[in-house]
């Protein structure tokens, strides 16, 4: 994991960090946190759009495929993984980023 941003010594709460190029941040009150209190920031991001913490099987996917790109309008939720592979399926696609 590489950290995104400063850090300060003394003070340091968490904040962001990059694993295989995706953004964690750090929320540790969230149910789907790691164990080190972060959580994906697409996650994040689509449960504030829903207003509601995402289940454990749903799965967030980049329109564009740009895992960095964490947009609003770039997220779409899948109820589980097999719908996301479906729908790679019918655009002949290989989810190679999700």
């Amino acid at each position: 994991m590489r950290e995104v941003g400063k850090k300060t010594k003394g003070n340091y709460k968490g904040g962001k960090y990059l694993q295989r190029g995706r953004v964690l941040i750090y929320s540790p009150d969230n149910p789907s946190a790691n164990a080190q209190g972060y959580i994906f920031e697409h996650r994040l991001l689509m449960e504030g759009k829903l207003g509601r913490h995402l289940g454990r099987k749903e799965v967030v996917h980049h329109i564009d495929g740009d895992i960095t790109n964490n947009s609003a309008i770039n997220l779409h939720l899948f109820k589980d993984n097999t719908s996301h592979l479906r729908w790679h399926n019918r655009l002949g696609e290989i989810a190679l980023y999700d």
